[in-house]
């Protein structure tokens, strides 16, 4: 993160200003970072579990505390850590060797429906690296471990590349992106692959190389200079290339409730080819978006020169998009459809970021001096000015949700916790209202008639899920039987 001026900040406002007084602008929650050693640690990837537990993935180089379990420099450069909506520390643990130069990585974290985690990530080939007391063999340059949703290994598997992202369907199968050349099926037995397809992409930005799961438990890789589709036996659909110079970075893609996927490109000079058509207008960020079904450019626009690292498209049009704007300065800013930036807020230097409600994310990364979220100071510890680690929630309301007294009596569900049905009291104008779970996905969609819908919850399990309509409103759903 670059250090901030106060005219920055003024020029960023400038530029997003008047934003919408109707929705509630996102604050930083529960918020946890590293507090001890003096170089560096980062936050590479993030997910959330059913229950809106937060759980990070990184690398270190130092001494570690976030919040809980304190680790002196030495054994273990990969850590991965549990935490609850609140921001408490349920478990953590490192692994790897005691190499202190950031070669072993924790790169990308996810969740299965039953709460196992599955980490992923790069080891250093010329160290063995050990996970629980299970030590992979020299010449590992990646891995995936397996832990229950408590913390116990289940298993762990070494690979002869980095594994850069993984990625669970709804049937419980994990998808990695292993180096840049390999997307790999693998038994969540084992970790065996038992379906392989090849991706080929570039090494820039590797970091950024991200898998994406649609509705259909299609398979959606992000390969750097291309976005590639595949079933969920790993037989490609469609390829969209990016032809770019070398001085042009991608970044990690999303997938919204339709299927289309979304995407963004920067460029300092050169040409981009994108769909046919030539972009030239540099230095720019570019935001677009791909047809789910054959993988066609729908649109591609510039909002300005500046680095957008995720984007995700709403319900209702708007855009939420995460990345380095003026001055390099991190932020998070709601676009309408026409870019027109609605709301703005200042953030850190973010690796990753899932949505896990409406307005609402759980995002990871490093700040590399002492920062200010929504009023709240983060100290880097001993002054130093190399990256931290942090992550958090930010979110409308509380985590998870939208909470107004307006609201509620807009939008009612009873009974709360509910076993086997719920019922719905909205405005009569509402069409719609949509069940997701924590990370977005949506399990159902059903019509609102004279203002009331109810929704049968016999097949769903236990847990926390969102039920939000086609206004906008939304509310936490427990269920529990």
């Amino acid at each position: 993160m670059k250090t901030r001026y106060f005219s920055s900040v003024i020029a960023l406002l400038a530029l997003v200003a008047p934003w919408s007084m109707q929705a509630q602008t996102p604050t930083h929650q529960s918020v946890v970072n590293n507090s001890i050693g003096s170089t560096s640690s980062v936050v590479n990837g993030v997910t959330a579990d059913a229950n809106g537990n937060m759980i990070i993935t990184g690398w270190r180089t130092d001494a570690l505390d976030l919040g809980g379990t304190a680790y002196a420099q030495g054994p273990g450069a990969i850590f991965l850590a549990k935490f609850n909506a609140q921001g408490n520390e349920l478990w953590t643990k490192v692994s790897g060797s005691a190499e202190m130069f950031g070669n072993h990585k924790g790169m990308s974290v996810a969740t299965d429906g039953a709460g196992n985690i599955y980490n992923a990530g790069w080891i250093f080939g010329q160290e063995q690296a050990t996970f629980d007391g299970t030590t992979l063999p020299l010449g590992t340059f990646g891995f995936v471990a397996k832990y229950t949703q408590v913390g116990t290994l289940l298993w762990v598997k070494a690979f002869p590349g980095g594994v850069n992202a993984i990625a669970v369907d709804g049937n419980g199968n994990p998808f990695i992106n292993l180096g840049d050349a390999t997307i790999e099926k693998l038994d969540p037995a084992n970790g065996n692959s038992v379906a392989s397809a090849a991706g080929s992409g570039d090494l820039q930005n590797v970091l950024y190389h991200n898998i994406e799961i649609d509705a259909s438990n299609n398979v959606i890789a992000q390969w750097g200079n291309k976005i590639t589709k595949y079933d969920n036996a790993l037989n490609q659909l469609w390829s969209t290339p990016l032809v770019k110079p070398n001085l042009a970075e991608s970044f990690r893609i999303s997938v919204d409730d339709s299927g289309d996927v979304w995407a963004t490109f920067y460029a300092l000079f050169g040409t981009v080819t994108l769909g046919g058509t030539d972009y030239t207008t540099f230095p720019n960020g570019y935001i677009y978006r791909l047809d789910g079904t054959s993988g066609a450019v729908s649109n591609c626009a510039s909002p300005g020169a500046y680095k957008i690292k995720k984007v995700f498209h709403t319900g209702g049009g708007e855009l939420n998009a995460f990345g380095d704007f003026a001055f390099n300065d991190p932020y998070m800013v709601k676009y309408d459809v026409n870019l027109t930036a609605l709301q703005s807020v200042l953030s850190f230097d973010t690796k990753d970021v899932v949505s896990i409600g409406p307005d609402c994310f759980v995002l990871g990364g490093a700040h590399d001096a002492d920062i200010t979220l929504d009023g709240t100071t983060y100290t880097r510890p001993n002054g130093s000015g190399q990256e931290n680690a942090i992550a958090g929630y930010l979110c409308a309301g509380t985590v998870g949700m939208e909470e107004s007294a307006a609201a509620a009596t807009l939008f009612a569900l009873a009974p709360n916790p509910a076993a086997d049905r719920v019922s719905i009291t909205t405005a009569s104008q509402t069409k719609w209202v949509e069940l997701t779970d924590l990370r977005g996905s949506t399990l159902l969609r059903l019509p609102v008639r004279a203002g009331r819908c109810d929704i049968d919850l016999s097949r769903l399990a236990n847990g926390v899920y969102l039920v939000r309509d086609d206004a906008g409103h939304a509310q936490r759903l427990v269920i529990a039987r």
